[in-house]
């Protein structure tokens, strides 16, 4: 026997006002926790940042050091903002960009140029691999020569 409109409706009404329900008391659990412990995250959040800073200016090696790493294990971080700023996109070279000056200052680009290699790099193409890997090298130099010049301060 199907259900007429009228009990649809009901039924959906129903379901409704049970979901905002369950709904209303979730928001009033988070507001709960987050009123009896964000002020402690807050607090602790500030202090680590103190710390961090403090050790960041006691320590420049160990910071440079830090960045080296970083810069090894997302090497995107750095290529991502060159290419783009040089106007090496996915989509092609930018119009009006620096990459736009120099295609058509060098006319036909050559297979494994330095121009084809860029823009490979920025359609994500083979040539990011090459320059990612250029750019987690130079990471390691960075990371290697601050690492010693922190362990050489603490001797």
């Amino acid at each position: 026997m199907p259900l007429s409109t009228a009990a649809i409706q009901k039924s959906v009404s129903n379901l409704g006002c049970a979901t905002g329900k369950v709904f209303y008391n979730g928001i009033a659990e988070v507001s709960q926790v987050a009123a009896a412990y964000g002020p402690i995250v807050a607090d602790q959040t500030v202090k680590l940042s103190g710390h961090t800073a403090k050790l960041a200016r006691e320590n420049k090696a160990l910071s440079v050091c830090v960045a080296g790493g970083i810069i090894i294990a997302a090497p995107s971080l750095v290529s991502a903002p060159v290419l783009q700023g040089l106007g090496y996109t996915i989509t092609g070279v930018k119009a009006g960009s620096l990459a736009t000056g120099i295609q058509s200052a060098i006319g036909n680009v050559g297979t494994g140029s330095l121009f084809a290699t860029a823009q490979s790099a920025g359609a994500g193409g083979a040539g990011l691999v090459a320059l990612n890997t250029a750019i987690q090298s130079a990471g390691a130099a960075i990371m290697s020569s601050s690492g010693m010049m922190y362990l050489r301060s603490k001797l």
